[in-house]
């Protein structure tokens, strides 16, 4: 419609979309619903918070399902006004970091030594100086170290 003034209409040659047939509301509807997507670019749809509408909790974990956490996009509580790309990465080195923590929590419960039972990965996801803050544990940095060293 801005087009079709002057001046600029005398530097038109002719509309493609979403054409001249669309002039009414249904026409604009239906010229949406069939042009309109995403970019493949999803978000919230697991959001995370601490209300009865809320999919997941603070530490990813999906509520009343034991032991599933969703690390990803989904779990934005609002779409972010930029790329989608950079909030992504930090869920996913946050998700991988608590996922951690649950595990060494976990092994310590259980008494057992996660070094001795990780996969060769675990030295590859972990350095030396997050694992001791995460779990608080210098003693685990020289084992990480090997584990690490012998990824190479």
């Amino acid at each position: 419609m801005i087009m079709a003034m002057k001046p600029m209409a005398s530097r038109v040659i002719d509309e493609r979309l979403p054409g001249k047939a669309i002039r009414t509301d249904d026409h604009w509807l239906e010229f949406m619903r069939k042009t309109c997507n995403t970019a493949s670019h999803q978000t919230s749809t697991c959001r995370m918070g601490n209300d009865a509408m809320s999919v997941v909790d603070e530490r990813l974990r999906v509520r009343v399902v034991d032991g599933l956490k969703v690390v990803d996009a989904s779990i934005m509580p609002h779409v972010t006004s930029g790329h989608t790309n950079a909030p992504s990465l930090m869920i996913g080195a946050k998700g991988a970091a608590i996922i951690i923590v649950d595990a060494v929590s976990r092994a310590r419960q259980l008494g057992i030594s996660l070094l001795r039972h990780a996969p060769a990965s675990f030295g590859a996801v972990v350095d030396d100086n997050s694992l001791r803050v995460l779990t608080g544990a210098p003693h685990w940095r020289p084992a990480t170290r090997k584990l690490s060293r012998g990824m190479e």
